[in-house]
């Protein structure tokens, strides 16, 4: 079993469709074959059935070592582009929260709780080695609690707070002490702290693909079209 999270084009509408497989027989390489894997999407079966399966193409396949975090995976995607009302998406399913947080304000019963108690007083833990006992025993006997007197308290933070004045960059110690800056420096620094020294705010923005808070200058390289989590990056 291979899970796998994919994305599909397509072609005609142009609109992509996000799904996961985790099944035994789960395997990238049948997706959108003609004996293999066409998704479980009556919207996709139904688009296949008119257009074709040539009308479809795969964007991204996405392998995960567990059929859970395929899954979770496969949730993240739907919230993140928001499924169900996103125009650009073939996908129907606006519940991927409760998908993903489907026990959420639910309790156990009683008989699913006693089988849970059942199950971790059965569980197998590897015991611990001789040796590893041995080693347990001699490392408690030998360790020493360190008691310090009132002096040596006193002591202690004598010296931690001459270590601490050795750094003091406060009052006389401070180069800049008793001196002013120059209107011309205040305009500067004032300049840096809402942008750059050309007086160019530092606005933010977020990224809608990672949810990522970051300068504008920086957006464009990494994050929007280009976001590595983006399904239509390179496609359109």
């Amino acid at each position: 079993m291979t899970p796998y999270v994919y994305i599909i084009k397509h072609l005609p509408s142009k609109k992509l469709y996000i799904g996961h497989r985790q099944s035994e027989k789960s395997n990238p390489s049948e997706l959108l074959t003609e004996d293999g894997y066409k998704t479980s999407s009556k919207t996709v079966h139904d688009l296949i059935s008119r257009d074709g399966l040539d009308s479809f193409v795969v964007v991204d396949i996405f392998i995960f070592k567990s059929g859970q975090a395929a899954y979770e995976f496969e949730s993240l995607l739907l919230e993140t582009f928001n499924a169900g009302k996103n125009p650009y998406l073939l996908n129907k399913n606006k519940n991927y929260f409760k998908r993903l947080h489907s026990f959420k304000g639910k309790k156990h019963s009683s008989e699913t709780k006693r089988r849970m108690s059942e199950s971790a007083k059965n569980r197998n833990r590897r015991p611990f080695s001789e040796k590893g006992k041995r080693n347990m025993r001699r490392a408690a006997k030998n360790r020493k609690r360190v008691i310090l007197s009132e002096e040596q308290r006193k002591g202690k933070s004598e010296r931690i707070k001459k270590t601490l004045s050795k750094h003091d960059r406060s009052g006389l110690n401070n180069g800049f002490h008793g001196k002013k800056h120059s209107e011309g420096s205040r305009k500067k620094m004032s300049a840096s702290r809402q942008g750059h020294s050309k007086g160019v705010p530092k606005i933010r923005v977020s990224c809608i693909y990672c949810r990522k808070n970051v300068t504008v200058n920086i957006f464009p390289r990494f994050h929007g079209d280009n976001c590595k989590l983006n399904p239509l990056r390179g496609t359109c």
